[in-house]
């Protein structure tokens, strides 16, 4: 792995290569597992917010609303700095379950991570 623990430019595209190759094998097989959450999942991690939050999309058509699946958009749209559509995405969590623990943190944790960004625009309004 390259610095820091994060998979160097060529592990990187064999692995999405890798990914693409299970989300044709998994469009064929039709699983009864949500697929598209999981595929989503892996591009994740690996830097591809874009790719990520159009499987958590294909996930809720697929497979129905789920908290997690909103919270994963929510981190997708972090990663491409629009914080406005997180909040948005961890609303929609929030509504299938007011209780959620793990929605409640995500939406603190996204606060507190928008505040910093908004301040320079802000401060040039």
């Amino acid at each position: 792995a390259a610095q820091g623990g994060l998979p160097s430019p060529a592990q990187r595209a064999e692995a999405m290569q890798a990914l693409e190759a299970f989300a044709e094998a998994s469009f064929v097989l039709r699983e009864t597992q949500d697929d598209a959450f999981e595929l989503g999942r892996a591009r994740l991690a690996l830097g591809d917010a874009r790719g990520a939050k159009a499987d958590f999309a294909r996930s809720l058509v697929q497979s129905g609303s789920h908290p997690a699946t909103f919270r994963s958009i929510a981190a997708c749209d972090v990663d491409l700095g629009d914080f406005s559509a997180a909040r948005a995405a961890l609303d929609a969590a929030l509504a299938l379950d007011p209780d959620d623990s793990a929605t409640l943190a995500a939406i603190t944790s996204v606060s507190q991570v928008a505040m910093p960004a908004a301040l320079p625009r802000m401060a040039s309004a």
